[in-house]
């Protein structure tokens, strides 16, 4: 099969393939093939810090991390203003910080096909002691294309 060919398939048929392919996939995330971790942070949750403001302490929160947050703010949130951008950035990347095993890690590595190769992608989900979980992703045409997907992720790092 070709490059062309194996990337315009549904991503389902493009999983079979792979896990006929590689069926100790699994095992690769113990290899060096994680290349980026990302935190998604559900607006609900964003939602719920600052509904639930003085039970999180989010102010506190926001003010140690923004140094122009100030009572003022607070209290415009308080009173019903969203959180701005920067603010809600800020605080994803503290709760972030908070929740390490919450990540998911990017991992890759390169299949063959007829006319050269694509590059295979898999969310990476901590089972805590268990180890990792590995699940088909998607394709790229190359490794840079997955890295620049990786890009849009709010709070991401590469590894």
């Amino acid at each position: 099969m070709n490059k062309a060919d194996f990337l315009k398939m549904p991503s389902k048929d493009q999983k079979i393939i792979v896990l006929a392919e590689f069926p100790d996939f699994e095992m690769r995330a113990y290899d060096d093939t994680c290349f980026g971790i990302f935190y998604d942070v559900p607006d609900e949750e964003i939602d719920e810090h600052v509904k639930y403001a003085d039970d999180y302490g989010t102010f506190d929160t926001l003010q140690s991390i923004l140094p122009e947050f100030n009572e003022k703010r607070s209290e415009e949130i308080s009173g019903g203003s969203p959180l701005s951008d920067s603010e809600k950035l800020a605080l994803k990347g503290y709760l972030s910080e908070q929740n390490a095993e919450a990540w998911t890690g990017l991992h890759g590595w390169k299949k063959t096909c007829d006319d050269g190769d694509v590059f295979l992608v898999f969310w990476g989900h901590s089972e805590g002691q268990g180890g990792i979980r590995l699940e088909y992703c998607r394709a790229f045409e190359n490794e840079k294309e997955a890295h620049e997907w990786l890009e849009p992720f709010e709070i991401h790092s590469y590894m």
